[in-house]
């Protein structure tokens, strides 16, 4: 085997650390391919963005040294936007690679009036992976810097850094789908396969598998977990020749390029529906009010975390998407956040999103408690249907997360709570108590009127009836009682 080149940690989506370890062989021929890929040379100055903690910097520094070009590093402490520009002028770079989210506050940082004299005319490729890209940025920068050239890569550690690079052209920001993860880089074979590891047709989403010699060796001390990730190749040529199964999913688009549609692990079943959550989060961020979304499962319902200049409101965002995806697609609950929690390594932190609990609807200053006996009752069977502690009566029944199902399962409690039947549609068109309590009564009076004198009189011999015989049970309780003390 091979001598190791190096090991980096990584958690992936499972949470504990990983060592990956690279050998000689697939690190030298990385460093040579992306050095040619991005036509690197002596006169270039490549920003040593990356902490060496991740594989990123194995490809911003390797590639430069080896033809000679200067690896301009950072200052210590060096994070803040405006330092960076600064940064990126004084020392005259000209490749510089950074994650999607750092790219948004770039983007804000230029946006200002304070950067309106910065020089970066010497900066001619900007390198985006680690993330999803956001259109909106790259429209906004496209705009700023025509002439330089942007390209986006992406690769998992254990396939030695970058596996694909898609050159953006401008205008990607109009493109359906978001921005595409390219071709394969080098010698690598990439394969979109289903669960039985058959390919899958164009269009179709399948997990992503890699191939070829640029692969990692495995994961260090753990043979059972590289057995488990890195399997036998079944279209390989040769003897020994294995696949890396990255857990993301992707589809093959019509023009040969690969675009990212989510994680495997990210596949979610929500009332009886499988739902690629990275899927909702894709056409969120084609909403263009949105600049990032993130999109989590709560309480047997879809949650969407929004960030933008210009949040959309939550009716907003439920009508835009239904236009565009399946209604058990479409979030119950969106919260508008400034940015969304990053980890270190610029991804969504998940774990840091606020929670729901403390931005549902039915805890708002403005909650206004049942008025009469039918809007206490309405709010009884919401409370019950909706597993909700308090609703206020101009409270939106969707808004609070309800969907088709829950409002069928709370129009038959109506049913047996008033004897009416208001329908699962009234629902739909009165999703407030208040509406929805003066849609009952309104039934009510409608089966009063059309009842006969004779159907007026038996039915209140049967309520009398009835009240007679709470009143003696209640009192053979209250004797029974007595004669137990």
């Amino acid at each position: 085997m091979e001598q190791l080149a190096y090991v980096i940690y990584t958690s992936g989506s499972t949470g504990r650390p990983k060592g990956v370890g690279v050998g000689r062989g697939a690190f030298a021929a990385h460093a040579g391919r992306m050095r040619r890929r991005f036509g690197l040379g002596p006169a270039d100055r490549v920003l040593q963005f990356a902490a060496l903690a991740f594989d990123a910097s194995v490809e911003q520094i390797f590639p430069a040294l080896t033809c000679g070009a200067a690896l301009v590093l950072p200052e210590h402490g060096l994070i803040a936007p405006d330092q960076l520009l600064t940064h990126l002028q004084h020392h005259e770079v000209t490749v510089m690679e950074v994650v999607p989210a750092y790219l948004g506050e770039l983007v804000a940082e230029l946006s200002g009036t304070g950067a309106a004299d910065l020089d970066l005319s010497r900066l001619r490729l900007l390198v985006l992976g680690g993330d999803v890209v956001r259109p909106a940025d790259l429209a906004w920068w496209h705009q700023r810097f025509p002439d330089m050239a942007v390209v986006n890569t992406y690769g998992p550690t254990e396939a030695t850094v970058s596996s694909t690079v898609f050159d953006v052209p401008a205008g990607v920001g109009e493109w359906e789908g978001g921005v595409p993860l390219g071709r394969a880089v080098g010698d690598r074979c990439l394969y979109v396969l289903d669960e039985r590891l058959r390919e899958v047709p164009v269009g179709a989403v399948g997990e992503l598998f890699i191939g070829g010699a640029l692969l990692a060796r495995g994961y260090v001390g753990r043979a059972g977990l590289t057995a488990e990730r890195f399997v036998p190749d079944p279209f390989g040529a040769g003897p020994g020749g294995r696949l890396y199964r990255t857990g993301d999913l992707v589809r093959w688009r019509n023009d040969g390029q690969l675009a990212f549609c989510g994680r495997a692990d990210d596949q979610v079943k929500v009332r009886g529906f499988r739902v690629e959550t990275g899927e909702v989060e894709a056409r969120l961020r084609e909403h263009p009010g949105v600049d990032d979304a993130a999109v989590v499962v709560w309480q047997d319902r879809l949650v969407a975390y929004l960030a933008g200049r210009r949040g959309p409101t939550g009716d907003e965002v439920r009508d835009w998407l239904g236009e565009r995806l399946p209604a058990y697609m479409v979030p119950a609950l969106s919260i508008a956040l400034d940015e969304l929690p990053r980890t270190v390594g610029g991804k969504v932190d998940r774990g840091r999103l606020p929670d729901p609990d403390q931005h549902r609807p039915d805890l708002r200053e403005s909650y206004q408690a049942p008025r009469t006996p039918t809007e206490q009752a309405v709010a009884e069977v919401w409370q019950e249907v909706l597993r909700l502690d308090r609703i206020g009566i101009h409270d939106n029944f969707f808004d609070l997360g309800g969907h088709s199902l829950l409002a069928t399962r709370a129009v038959i409690r109506l049913r047996a709570v008033f004897g009416v039947d208001v329908g699962v549609r009234t629902l739909f068109e009165r999703p407030t108590i208040t509406g929805l309590a003066d849609a009952v009564e309104e039934q009510l009076m409608r089966e009063i009127a059309a009842m006969s004198a004779e159907d007026v009189e038996q039915a209140l011999r049967e309520q009398e009836l009835s009240e007679d015989v709470e009143r003696a049970l209640g009192e053979q309780d209250r004797v029974e009682k007595e004669q137990q003390a």
